[in-house]
């Protein structure tokens, strides 16, 4: 499914199938993990690369709320979506995002805490 958020045009992917973060481009060996490009959070997702730009969450309102206030804390852009889009809430990482924190609220986004929501990340390809 394409979803149009202003000039941007991304692709909104289901991370059901399980991405995992991409080995850094260097000869480490040790185990996957995800990696910036200057302001990038590239992760794998089913074998590919992609860049993670945020995430779209649907669900019942209050979860949606929480959700919504969480980023809130963050330096993130976060928006509550209406029809037809929505009810739901879009998270965008802005550029030059810490990996960290990026990494951090997309897991928690996806945790036992906001487990009612449909998570959904916005991605768009590395290359």
């Amino acid at each position: 499914m394409h979803v149009r958020l202003g000039p941007v045009l991304c692709c909104v992917l289901s991370l059901a199938g399980g991405a995992i973060p991409a080995r850094a481009q260097t000869n480490d060996t040790s185990p996957a993990r995800a990696q910036t490009n200057d302001t990038s959070v590239i992760v794998t997702l089913k074998g590919h690369p992609v860049r993670l730009l945020g995430l779209v969450a649907t669900g019942p309102q209050p979860d949606l709320d929480r959700l919504l206030a969480a980023a809130a804390t963050t330096s993130f852009f976060a928006k509550n979506l209406s029809p037809p889009n929505g009810p739901g809430v879009m998270v965008v990482f802005k550029q030059g995002s810490d990996l960290k924190a990026v990494i951090s609220f997309f897991s928690r986004s996806r945790s036992e805490e906001f487990s009612a929501l449909k998570v959904e990340a916005m991605v768009s390809p590395a290359n």
